[in-house]
């Protein structure tokens, strides 16, 4: 996705500011044509028929009478575009979900009680909220599949049920994904930027296991816990680039996984790039003679 200018996110006549550009807008009133108020948004019931002057529902105190569009940008997220990365895309979209307020409203399919106005106006203002996010972190493939779906709830169910995958090829795909990482280290252009990676991937197998009712996945789960393990783990995806730095670290048992993790950006901070094994070896005499 490519983020628009400051001017395309600052246009007063955009109703989907801060959310979209103004190509975003045109394409998002051709496909949807929601009101940002509610009344006729197509995921929310029919216009409420009664007012209650002091509403206490759950909706209304999250808009109240104002009902702003969200100012969560979205056009630095990754968009989804197949199973092997819904599991970081909807992890990453539940946490934005719950920002905006329409999380139970997407997961839960919630919705208002119809007898109070104000309720299903702000009910129907974040549903609109939570459809056009939707619509704008997916692929263009994957957007074709759920454009005409009207209930966010719907959409995230059908990418649930598409996208999702519980079994052991996710298992052994997340370990492949994982133990490659060494014979991919050239490509990063920090250690930073590779250890994050790490532990993006070491987190995402802990995931699929953690939530595994298989005993043998649950007992890998308590590996992963660990943090000498992760610990272990890193060290092994460095020694061949920085065998000496690794060889000295190795032999402290007492060092937990951050602090393998600091020794090697504090290399990093004294690096442009990616150093070589030479220049482990002489960052390693450095820090002896200093």
């Amino acid at each position: 996705m490519s983020s628009g200018s400051s001017s395309e996110y600052s246009d007063d006549s955009n109703p989907f500011y801060p959310l979209f550009s103004i190509e975003q807008r045109d394409f998002l009133a051709t496909e949807q044509s929601p009101d940002m108020s509610g009344r006729n948004s197509p995921s929310g019931p029919a216009e409420p028929k009664g007012k209650s002057p002091l509403s206490s529902s759950m909706f209304y105190k999250r808009t109240g009478d104002r009902r702003a569009p969200s100012t969560v940008r979205f056009d630095r997220i990754d968009e989804l575009t197949g199973h092997f990365d819904y599991d970081i895309w909807s992890a990453t979209m539940r946490h934005l979900f719950r920002g905006m307020g329409v999380w139970e409203i997407v997961s839960d399919g919630a919705k208002p009680n119809t007898l109070d106005n104000d309720d299903v106006l702000s009910y129907n203002h974040l549903s609109s909220q939570a459809i056009t996010a939707l619509i704008q972190v997916v692929s263009i493939p994957i957007r074709r599949q759920i454009i005409f779906l009207d209930d966010p709830h719907e959409m995230w169910k059908y990418l649930k049920s598409t996208y999702y995958r519980d079994n052991a090829f996710a298992l052994v795909n997340q370990i492949t994904t994982l133990t490659s990482l060494p014979h991919q280290y050239e490509s990063y252009d920090s250690i930073m930027s590779f250890i994050s990676q790490f532990e993006a991937e070491w987190l995402h197998l802990y995931k699929l296991t953690s939530e595994s009712k298989d005993d043998y996945r649950k007992g890998f789960a308590q590996f992963l816990a660990e943090d000498k393990a992760k610990r272990d783990f890193l060290l092994s995806f460095m020694v061949k680039r920085h065998r000496n730095i690794v060889d000295n670290l190795s032999t402290k048992d007492n060092l937990s996984f951050a602090d393998v993790r600091q020794a090697f950006l504090d290399l990093d901070h004294s690096h442009e790039k990616i150093p070589s094994t030479s220049d482990s070896a002489l960052y390693t005499a450095d820090r002896k003679s200093s």
